[in-house]
Formats: C-alpha cells, sequence, structure tokens
C-alpha cells in the first residue's frame, strides 16, 4: 500500500520520537517503525503518568521533550514546577489554567526555546497577575527578555542561578 506523505510529516515524526526518547540524532525513515516500538510507556511502574491523568501530578522534571505542545497541560493546576531539558519550542496555551505552576525551568543552554504565543501561561502561575517565575540559563536572561513573546514575561525571566527549588 503507498501513502502520500506531505509537507513536514516525517520531520514531525522524527522530532516526536526524539522528544519521546531524548535522542538528539537523525532517524532515517527506515528505522523509524522499530524507534516508535522502542519507546517506553506509562512511568515506569511510578505512577507518574496515572498522576498525570488524574490531574494531580505537582512536578515535571527533566523531561527530554523537545516541544511542549497546544494545551498540553491544560487545566493541570496542581503543577507546581516543570523542568525541561532541551525544549526547543512551547506552543499556544501548553500551560494554560496551570494556576499552581510556580517555576517553569528551561535548562535549554545552545538555543532560545521558541514561545509560538502569548496565550502558553494564560490562566498559570507564570501570567502576570501570579508569582511563578521562568528559569533560563543565566547567559541567555537578556536574550529571552527581549525575544518575541518571550518579552511579555520579561519580569518573571529569572537566571537558573536564583533558582531554589528541588529541581
Amino acid at each position: 500500500m503507498d501513502y502520500l506523505i506531505q509537507g513536514d510529516t516525517l520531520s514531525e515524526i522524527a522530532d516526536a520520537i526524539r522528544g519521546k526518547t531524548g535522542s538528539q540524532a537523525a532517524i532515517a525513515v527506515k528505522n523509524m517503525a522499530s524507534q516508535i516500538d522502542s519507546i517506553q510507556a506509562g512511568g515506569g511502574g511510578s505512577g507518574d503518568l496515572d498522576s498525570l491523568i488524574a490531574g494531580t501530578i505537582t512536578e515535571i522534571l527533566g523531561s527530554n521533550a523537545m516541544s511542549v505542545r497546544p494545551s498540553a497541560f491544560n487545566g493541570l493546576s496542581s503543577l507546581v514546577t516543570a523542568e525541561f531539558m532541551v525544549v526547543r519550542n512551547i506552543y499556544d496555551y501548553a500551560f494554560y489554567g496551570c494556576s499552581s505552576l510556580e517555576a517553569l525551568i528551561i535548562r535549554t543552554s545552545d538555543a532560545i526555546c521558541s514561545l509560538a504565543s502569548t496565550t502558553a501561561f494564560y490562566g498559570s502561575g507564570i501570567e502576570s497577575t501570579g508569582s511563578g517565575c521562568i528559569y533560563v540559563p543565566d547567559d541567555m536572561v537578556y536574550a529571552y527578555r527581549s525575544q518575541t513573546n518571550w518579552s511579555n514575561y520579561a519580569s518573571k525571566i529569572r537566571p537558573l542561578s536564583e533558582y531554589t527549588g528541588g529541581a
């Protein structure tokens, strides 16, 4: 059976695989199926997936996700801390309704993470009326504060060296 693949579909599939595995290596089309098969699901028996589904998870630590998709954590009001090691993109409404979010930690040090829209933090603890902060590598603070969409949260952007939480 033949399929028509349009646009960036293969790149998007490869990005999704890398986001799930934490790898940044190139993936050949012929290897995509085996890469997908090798992805482990669930929280490794720790109950993290069940907590996320139930809406009771409070921390996401050390995530190797490369993108935070639209509405990824929509309404997860229990989320207090989210830490991303290699994130490249945060999309619309990603943290919408995360009213307890106090710390978004972005450890990506080789490029500024793209913020698709200022709607990413609506209703969250990072929104202008909340007390939450966004922590980025120390040498990138000013770049984030002046970057498109991030500039709306300039007063919330802090150097990682100021983060005193547990992540």
